[in-house]
């Protein structure tokens, strides 16, 4: 598009040098001529516009797609570029769906591992413990890597002795009782050796003028030495592998189309262009005065729709000051390529118009453009 503004601009410093020329001493004419061609050099230079590159409509099968790759922080942009119905060569194509799915090349491998002495090998504790996940983060990626092996090392610590007493209390022992206290019992898997019996005459009897003990009562006592554990340590060491992201992370945003009939395009500029042919066939001031009122008086704003290699124009319109402006470009879907538009005003109307609002609607969309600039870029 640029290239091209160019090359109007050569022809046009080359027309009118030669007429230039040709105007001998004509200071009028010449004059004139210097005035008509530096005005129209200003207002081709005024429309340039920077062309919004993304993947084109592709045909596969019976799908047709379309894809823009845009960061996260662009998606809102990305799906509202896609989420329109396009006409590409004279074929119009409704959007279906629209997919998004993460570049595979904004994703890295990461391993890391965390270690720890604990006093349990619970599973579930050690997840507590380190955390189910990792946040990793360096200068180019981020992301959580969950864990993905936990292996632990039991330590252990050997042991200690205890001793263990149990002291068994009975009553009205005969003396033949007392003599058979078993010298040994066991509870709970552990054997305890009878030490000591402490006993006392729990009752007596007067025989032959004597007190004979007739039962006992006392207490047996028991030791045993039990060896005990001393608690495990567990040496823990948690791996987390997974992918993280480039923190710029980039989408692919794909728009699904189907394709549908087209109705008949509308020719709709004849009475311009029979407006233009008589202004070009005038020689000298008349060609650059004719061309100049056409761009600069007559329609005061040109509207242009993006293709693949550029831009190119839809039409030109006439504003005004005090009114309700809508500029309807539906007669022209068959100009259309893209959702993605810019205008141009000239300067008479963008000093009339500057902080006002205007509207460009297209079937029974209306798009409100707010007047800031004298080029501006815009969706619908």
């Amino acid at each position: 598009m640029m290239l091209m503004q160019e090359s109007v601009k050569v022809l046009a410093l080359s027309f009118f040098a030669n007429k230039f020329e040709m105007g001998g001493s004509n200071v009028k004419v010449r004059k004139g001529l210097l005035l008509g061609t530096s005005l129209l050099i200003l207002a081709i230079s005024n429309t340039s516009v920077n062309a919004y590159m993304e993947n084109p409509l592709k045909e596969s099968g019976k799908d047709y797609t379309k894809s823009i790759v845009a960061t996260l922080s662009e998606e809102d942009e990305a799906v509202e570029l896609l989420n329109h119905n396009i006409i590409v060569n004279d074929e119009r194509y409704k959007v279906v769906s629209i997919e998004k799915e993460l570049n595979k090349d904004e994703l890295k491998e990461v391993t890391e591992e965390k270690k720890a002495t604990l006093k349990t090998n619970n599973q579930e504790y050690i997840k507590s413990y380190f955390g189910e996940t990792y946040s990793y983060e360096d200068d180019k990626y981020e992301g959580k890597i969950p864990i993905t092996n936990i292996n632990i090392n039991t330590i252990n610590h050997g042991q200690y002795q205890e001793l263990r007493e149990k002291k068994i209390e009975f009553d009205n022992y005969s003396k033949n009782d007392l003599d058979n206290i078993k010298k040994e019992i066991t509870e709970e898997g552990q054997t305890y050796y009878l030490i000591n019996v402490d006993w006392q005459v729990e009752k007596t009897e007067r025989i032959d003028n004597q007190e004979v003990p007739v039962s006992y009562k006392g207490t047996m006592v028991y030791q045993t030495v039990v060896a005990i554990n001393n608690p495990n340590t567990y040496e823990v060491t948690v791996t987390y592998k997974g992918n993280v992201a480039n923190k710029e992370k980039e989408y692919t945003y794909t728009a699904l189309y189907v394709k549908e009939k087209v109705p008949e395009p509308i020719v709709e500029e004849k009475e311009e262009n029979n407006q233009i042919i008589p202004t070009i066939i005038i020689s000298g001031i008349g060609f650059g005065l004719g061309v100049l009122i056409f761009l600069l008086s007559n329609k005061n704003i040109t509207i242009y729709n993006k293709t693949d290699s550029g831009y190119r124009t839809i039409g030109r319109f006439k504003l005004y000051e005090n009114t309700k402006n809508v500029v309807d470009i539906s007669k022209y879907n068959h100009k259309i390529d893209s959702n993605m538009y810019s205008l141009k005003l000239n300067k008479s109307i963008y000093e009339k118009l500057k902080g006002k609002v205007i509207y460009v609607k297209i079937e029974n969309i209306s798009k409100s453009i707010t007047i800031n600039e004298q080029f501006i870029e815009f969706i619908i």
